[in-house]
């Protein structure tokens, strides 16, 4: 736009408008640059005229994705950020011209504090993953980058693209006239029982097929395998294969719908403490509302695989799975081969987050199913939007509450109604365990918990970090935005008064004897300046209309419970060299198990790390092991480790004293041997829970800063601030990099990752990186500071770590409540800021600019 810059801010020729993005075609807005010839800029008219032109110009086209109304008031915003520069700063007030400033992100960067104990070196010593140069050089060998064997076929999934329907026809015609094609599989070539699910959570386990034999429960649901001499040839297979449908009925989405259609999985499930609904009456102040959070998937960076080779007596299975004995379980069952004829192994993953739990099972059930037809080792990976539509993933749940409190903000009574969408199959219900985690870091004494598993036509859901505990957990912050709103008071100061001392009983009727919340609560707001930024906030916040700042502080209680898990470990020292090898039953898959087991492993029989070596965790070393997962994995089997290291040393020490007390390691180790000293020791960690109750809890708090472009919902998180209890660290390195990544995976959970179906068909739409959006690299915060507790022992472990690759994630949210703080105050600019508004996860961009209520009467100079 040329503009007369020397008298009166003419517009002197027409100016070029032209929107893309709005809907198929370039939207060039020519009347409204007809209209802006000839008129001042500084006229109010001449804004105001303007955006009447523009609206009728901007016809955003219907989206699955963005809604008509976000992207025309984009536009009209993105126009508005237009015309200001085009009248120039000094011809602003100063409100206004936040409008004109971007969101610059600086270079990242952050902080690191930890306290280590040199004198248990190489226990408790900073060091990298053991694995981590051969990872960055790309050295690191995961399943799919097995060496093809010969003989070896590959296999892919043909799966549903509707949901709650009947398979009408499988035409395999077209298919079978592919490059390098074998044959097809459907279910009556399945020689077991078509089924992969497992017992876990559920009180009575469903029934989950492998390949559909008729009815369609979701979309993406596996209906056949097709076999061809490359992934590539699979792929384009599975891609040919023809499907019809029949009895097509509307499939259910959301929770919303499930109520409505009353559709459960099973009863509700109850737990009340106190006298919620006395109380409930009797408080001075009460509340009620809804919450919900969306979906999430794993996405991890190698999707699910598997190889399956026949041998003489049985089968090996290579899987890139968490839960060997799972995939062990799940391939019995499919093949009919016995568990005893199966080995199943993996090296390590490239990322896992509980969807290489139970979501591992249909590929490697599929895949031993493939290789047991055509007797022939088959490789099954998965390509990214088959990965996304047929592979289970984190449960959606709605929170329906009601919560009493007195004129201090002290809750006195909660009504919880939660809801929890299990998807097509309960498998992986998680209603009747998240009591434990519901209430926080918060004492309230009276409460009535309900749990309801609703059932849609969607993939069945599973554990995804911190599983319903991310969920619950936000749900109850919430709720303490709400009291505070209400009140309007500082979201801190509700918080604060709210939280447990030891003593006090939370609401699954464990009594606290190890909480320490306070004490970090304090210590963060010092060390993290919360009241001096608190206040320069409020000051920029009121000189700013169009860029807005949220600061929030969230803590966090994480039970953990080891007792429910098992492990077995086995150590051996070689004659030859003195070399010790281990193999555990935990799966690597970057947290750094191995390095952590090698660690105690060193430090227990006084070697060097480099002696040391672990090797693939297995069937047949570590049978019947827990799935890795829980947040206790390292800490089981590091236990495992020392006990058998202890055994080893118990066992070796005559002779040590008969060679002087000192010898050198290799020459006690020959000695040992030439004496008949077995040195091998095998030992299951496991400690069968005496009570439903945590061994003890992870405690932390967050405090996190954003920034937030009114006009377009972009943000910027620009501090976060962690202060974690992860007890003694083993590895105080590795156990940072997990509360930086549990973090930055919730900020993905709780601000960009949103799953979108079509509501005719009940396919997923987010299938692939182009409209799913898991954090990056710009997404982290700017400064991110991590501090893990210093003089924290865990005595309720002999390690004296805590649980650390869950609990941080939980604060996560506390970027949410930041953003809160900004939309509220964008909607206290609009003279609409005095009712409590709901903000939902995730708080997508667009979520965020809508709740702003940004109308272009309030665009002004």
């Amino acid at each position: 736009m040329s503009v007369d810059r020397q008298t009166d801010l003419t517009v002197v020729a027409k100016p070029s408008i032209v929107f893309g993005g709005v809907n198929k075609n370039l939207v060039h807005a020519s009347a409204t640059e007809d209209f802006m010839v000839g008129k001042k800029l500084t006229d109010a008219e001449t804004l105001k005229g303007a955006y009447a032109m523009l609206e009728a110009e901007l016809q955003p086209d219907d989206s699955a994705f963005q809604s008509v109304q976000y992207t025309k008031q984009l536009a009209m915003g993105l126009f508005y950020k237009f015309y200001l520069s085009a009248v120039g700063r000094d011809h602003l007030t100063e409100p206004v011209r936040s409008a004109l400033e971007p969101l610059v992100r600086p270079v990242s960067r952050g902080e690191q504090h930890f306290q280590t104990k040199e004198s248990e070196w190489p226990l408790r010593k900073p060091v990298p993953k053991t694995s981590a140069r051969v990872q960055a050089s790309g050295e690191a060998m995961y399943t799919n980058d097995l060496p093809q064997t010969s003989g070896e076929v590959c296999a892919a999934l043909v799966t549903s693209t509707v949901a709650n329907c009947k398979v009408g026809t499988l035409d395999f015609s077209q298919a079978m006239e592919m490059p390098g094609a074998i044959t097809c599989l459907t279910a009556k070539d399945i020689k077991g029982e078509n089924n992969y699910n497992v017992p876990f959570l559920a009180p009575v386990t469903p029934k989950i097929e492998v390949l559909s034999s008729g009815e369609i429960l979701h979309a993406g649901q596996p209906l056949a395998v097709v076999i061809a001499d490359t992934q590539s040839h699979a792929d384009a297979m599975a891609q040919a294969v023809k499907v019809t449908y029949t009895d097509l009925k509307p499939p259910i989405l959301t929770i919303q719908d499930a109520i409505a259609a009353e559709s459960f999985h099973y009863p509700v499930f109850e737990l009340v403490k106190g006298d919620p609904k006395g109380a409930l009456a009797a408080a001075p102040h009460r509340i009620s509302g809804e919450v919900s959070c969306d979906s999430q998937h794993h996405f991890y960076m190698e999707t699910q695989a598997c190889r399956c080779a026949p041998l003489e007596d049985g089968m090996e299975v290579q899987s890139a799975t968490q839960a060997t004995d799972f995939v062990q379980n799940s391939v019995a069952q499919a093949t009919g081969i016995s568990a005893h004829r199966l080995y199943v192994s993996v090296k390590r993953l490239g990322g896992g987050f509980g969807g290489k739990t139970l979501g591992s099972l249909l590929p490697a059930a599929a895949c031993a199913v493939a290789a047991q037809n055509v007797n022939r080792p088959v490789r099954l990976s998965l390509n990214l939007g088959t990965n996304m539509e047929a592979i289970t993933k984190r449960a959606p749940y709605l929170l329906k509450y009601e919560a009493g409190f007195d004129d201090d903000g002290k809750l006195m009574a909660v009504v919880y109604n939660l809801y929890e969408d299990n998807g097509s199959s309960p498998q992986c219900a998680f209603i009747p365990i998240l009591p434990a985690f519901t209430d926080n870091a918060y004492s309230c004494p009276n409460w009535q918990f309900t749990g309801q598993t609703c059932k849609t036509h969607t993939v069945p859901t599973t554990m995804t970090r911190a599983p319903g505990l991310s969920a619950v957990h936000f749900f109850t912050e919430h709720i303490m935005e709400h009291v505070a709103k209400t009140l309007n008071k500082d979201p801190t100061d509700v918080r604060r008064i709210n939280m447990f001392q030891n003593g006090q009983t939370t609401l699954s009727g464990y009594t606290l004897v190890d909480c320490n919340i306070t004490t970090l609560w304090d210590d963060l707001l010092a060390s993290a300046q919360f009241k001096q930024r608190k206040q320069e906030i409020e000051v920029f916040n009121k000189e700013n209309r169009w860029k807005k700042k949220g600061l929030s502080v969230v803590p966090c209680r994480y039970s953990a419970f080891p007792g429910f898990f098992r492990f077995t470990v086995f150590v051996a020292i070689y004659h030859t060299d003195g070399s010790v090898v281990i193999t555990h039953g935990g799966v690597e898959m970057g947290q750094g198990i191995d390095t952590k087991v090698s660690q105690v492993a060193a430090a227990t029989l006084g070697v060097p790390m480099e002696t040391i070596h672990v090797m693939s965790t297995n069937s047949l070393t570590s049978p019947n092991s827990s799935d890795t997962g829980g947040s206790v994995t390292s800490e089981l089997n590091c236990q495992g480790v020392l006990e058998c290291c202890r055994r080893l040393n118990e066992r070796m020490d005559p002779i040590r004293q008969e060679m002087g007390g000192s010898p050198k390691w290799a020459e006690l180790i020959n000695m040992c041997h030439r004496k008949g000293v077995d040195l091998s020791e095998k030992y299951m960690e496991h400690h069968p829970p005496k009570s439903p109750h945590p061994a003890y809890n992870s405690w932390g708090v967050t405090c996190t800063e954003v920034d937030m472009d009114v006009l377009t919902g972009e943000r910027e998180i620009r501090r976060a601030d962690i202060l974690f209890d992860c007890g003694e660290s083993v590895n105080p390195a590795l156990d940072v990099g997990q509360v930086e990544g549990a973090f930055v995976f919730g900020l993905g959970y709780w601000l960009t990752e949103k799953c979108v179906y079509d509501k005719d068909t009940g396919r997923l739409l987010t299938n692939g990186t182009w409209e799913y959006k898991p954090p990056t690299t710009k997404d982290i915060p700017v400064d991110l500071r991590v501090t893990l507790l210093p003089d924290a022992p865990n005595p309720y472990n002999v390690i004296r770590s805590k649980a650390v690759g869950e609990p941080p994630l939980l604060m996560s949210c506390s970027a949410l409540f930041a953003l809160r703080q900004a939309v509220q105050s964008a909607r206290e600019d609009s003279g609409l800021g005095d009712d409590f508004f709901r903000l939902d996860g995730p708080a997508t961009v667009e979520v965020c600019h809508q709740r702003c209520l940004v109308d272009s009467s309030s665009f002004t100079l």
